[in-house]
């Protein structure tokens, strides 16, 4: 997940994309381009007269927090971002750059006529402060950087004063923004976001039940984030006995120049508050109700808000919302709208980071499916514009592990009719079974940690081992030798499968599954039929078969049914498996018996073999020798789709193609100037491809740089003849 610095970045790009014409590589034809960022704005870098790199507007990896300028300008701070935007500007739709030297920021970010604020770790990281830059994005060194207890969910600048809200310690604390000298303290009990009317007076959210603990790792779509926002005096520090109750949901405040109170959140919508009376009184709302959740579920729509994260207005009236995905690493969703909320004036977003999709086989391989989203191509339009965001999968309807846990590299099957989605994150397999409109519903888990996990006790630092919270847990061994007293909880393998068919996790659905013997899991593969193989453990491969269907169209797995094949004798450790149950072709990676080589701890190894006749008398068709690195230039995944073998090679995202009948290199496919540099493939699964009606094949590689999903289209075409010489790995 860590990328190159940006130097480096562009030195390594002049080498490999220097000498490439703008469309066509020297031994492929295709067209490059990515979709899952809103990237446009394309500008050629060049040095000494080559081009070196293409500067495309991009949006940063995620939005943490959102604060607006007075003309229009959004800054937006990020958890982590690859390309150093850690607070983002964006305007009229476009990209407006960034803030100098960082990273990483906190929930919390403001601005005002003169600075931007940002929270962030203190040297050491074990507390925070706040920085700032000017509005050009220059430093402006925080005179007395203040020490923050906690992770400051709230800070607001106004009036020549910042605000630093902190639910570690229940304090808003006041500062001068030029000196930063401390200027009062008052008690909030959980202040998050807040703002500032034009009597002065303050609004905060109170997050009745916030943690401090999760800092900005919370979520917005947490159903139990029961709130409400209170007016409080700046002078007194006191409440002034306006509040709003019963704001479920509330994330972000703001104020437009009429003087109106926005809360965004609640019923996935921004709501509107006239408060010159007593009390505030609804006036209005922006988003129908329950945003993209409503019907028809997970349908994307300009009205249709989600994952809502942050609100502003600029002095103009217009109304600004951030989203974000509901997992920190997954993504940002930022739009603008008139005064009036009626209608969108523009949005950018980028949903995808370390990640893949997934093809509908049905669709030709135009409709394709990321972790949470839905999208559909169009080939024939110019690079950044093949994709239209169509849906969004997700729902709170249902426990969706995809509201807390990393999973990133779908599998789409057509089983009986039916699309399903496989993913697999850290120590699950999970199966998703098509629901309402666009979403789909949770419908199995499969445990496959690894058995040394079997011993860690709840709350250890593997997340997983506290997700979902019904798993079985079993007394744990003794804490002392010779103890007759049963240790802490520890867990055990399991499996669940929705047997009442409501999308959620009931203790009774989840049972205790033994019988499913495997180890380290290295690799994973879904076939056609629905059947689940996954390699690890040295040269173990694992096949269990897919049985049917309940009576909810769960798919039905039996661990008692796992099936053991024999190793084949030419691997000493097998990596990557891909199985053809319509040819009964088995395609295995991995590392020759007695290899002494060294390749990279994430790469797919030094072999990749074919074998045919699989489940009667395997026989080795051809073997492919992948060049062994140790370093970023290494192999870490592979895919096979019609005739062609696509191999990825994790530097600069080449793909080295080869012919899946004879086992001969065809060429290699990259990105090109219109499409700039790029970053790492970090995942296993971090290629996809599929051979279309035509011949023609669409592919997909993960790039976590500038994050998006590359996309490569890639016309019918002969193989060479004769055939091509290997590439160098280390000299595109």
């Amino acid at each position: 997940m860590r990328s190159l610095p940006l130097a480096f970045f562009l030195v390594c790009t002049g080498s490999l994309l220097a000498d490439l014409p703008p469309d066509l590589h020297p031994t492929m034809k295709y067209t490059a381009g990515w979709f899952g960022n809103s990237m446009n704005g394309v500008t050629p870098i060049t040095k000494n007269g080559v081009v070196t790199d293409t500067y495309y507007e991009y949006v940063q990896k995620d939005g943490n927090g959102l604060a607006v300028g007075a003309d229009g300008t959004c800054y937006v701070t990020s958890g982590w971002d690859e390309t150093q935007r850690g607070l983002g500007f964006y305007k009229n739709g476009h990209d407006a750059g960034r803030c100098q030297n960082i990273s990483s920021a906190g929930v919390g970010v403001a601005v005002d006529d003169k600075y931007i604020y940002a929270v962030a770790p203190r040297p050491g990281g074990s507390q925070n402060t706040v920085i700032r830059w000017n509005l050009d994005g220059s430093p402006a060194p925080v005179p007395n950087p203040p020490v923050i207890q906690g992770y400051a969910g709230g800070l607001l600048a106004a009036n020549h004063k910042v605000y630093v809200g902190d639910p570690l310690t229940n304090m808003v604390s006041v500062f001068d923004r030029d000196t930063f000298q401390p200027q009062q303290k008052f008690p909030v009990h959980a202040p998050w976001r807040m703002t500032c009317d034009k009597d002065g007076k303050l609004w905060i959210i109170n997050r009745s039940e916030s943690d401090p603990n999760k800092g900005w790792w919370y979520t917005s779509e947490d159903p139990n984030s029961t709130a409400q926002v209170t007016q409080y005096d700046p002078v007194t520090g006191k409440p002034t006995g306006k509040n709003i109750e019963n704001m479920t949901g509330a994330t972000a405040v703001a104020m437009t120049p009429d003087n109106t109170l926005l809360v965004a959140g609640p019923n996935s919508q921004v709501l509107e508050f006239d408060i010159s009376g007593a009390q505030p009184v609804p006036s209005g709302a922006l988003g129908v109700k329950g945003g993209v959740y409503s019907d028809p579920a997970g349908v994307m729509g300009p009205d249709r808000l989600f994952g809502l994260w942050g609100v502003g207005c600029d002095k103009a009236g217009n109304i600004y919302t951030l989203a974000r995905l509901p997992n920190e690493a997954t993504g940002i969703d930022l739009r603008s709208f008139t005064h009036d909320g009626k209608t969108m004036n523009w949005q950018l977003y980028n949903v995808e980071f370390t990640g893949i999709c997934g093809v509908d086989p049905a669709s030709d391989g135009l409709d394709v499916y990321t972790a949470a989203t839905h999208f559909r191509l169009d080939p024939t339009k110019p690079p950044g514009q093949q994709a239209e965001w169509k849906g969004y999968t997700l729902s709170p309807a249902y426990d969706d592990g995809r509201f807390t846990q990393g999973w990133n590299s779908p599998m789409m099957r057509r089983l009986d009719g039916r699309l399903y989605m496989y993913q697999r994150t850290g120590n699950y397999i999970g199966i998703f079974r098509p629901g309402p409109a666009e979403t789909f519903i949770p419908s199995s888990l499969i445990d496959i940690a690894e058995t040394w996990l079997f011993g860690a006790t709840t709350g250890d630092h593997a997340h997983e081992l506290d997700w979902p919270p019904q798993q079985p847990l079993v007394p744990g061994p003794p804490v002392h030798p010779g103890d007759k007293t049963p240790g802490p909880p520890v867990k055990i393998r399991w499996s669940w499968r929705d047997e009442s068919g409501d999308g959620k996790m009931q203790a009774s659905e989840i049972k205790p599954d033994p019988a499913l013997q495997v180890g380290y899991v290295s690799g994973i593969w879904v076939d056609t039929k629905g059947d689940i193989w996954m390699c690890g453990d040295h040269t173990k491969i694992w096949h269990l078969p897919m049985l049917g269907f309940d009576t909810h169209q769960n798919p039905i797995y039996d661990s008692t049914k796992q099936i053991v094949p024999k190793s084949p004798p030419e691997f000493g450790e097998i990596l990557r498996i891909q199985y053809d149950s319509d040819t009964d072709t088995m395609y295995l990676t991995g590392n020759p018996l007695n290899f002494q080589g060294k390749i990279f701890g994430g790469a797919l190894g030094v072999l990749i073999i074919r074998y045919d006749h699989w489940s009667t008398s395997p026989t080795v068709k051809w073997k492919i020798s992948v060049p062994q690195s140790d370093s970023d230039q290494h192999f870490p995944a592979f895919y096979v789709a019609g005739d062609r073998v696509f191999v990825m090679q994790r530097f600069m995202s080449r793909i080295w193609v080869y012919n899946s009948i004879d086992g001969t290199f065809v060429g290699t496919i990259t990105p090109t100037q219109k499409t700039g540099a790029s970053g790492w493939c970090d995942q296993t699964f971090g290629i996809q491809a599929f051979e279309r009606k035509d011949g023609s094949y669409c592919v997909f590689a993960e790039d976590d740089y500038r994050p998006k999903i590359r996309f490569y289209y890639v016309p019918p075409q002969p193989q060479p003849s004769p055939p091509l010489p290997l590439p160098s790995v280390s000299n595109p």
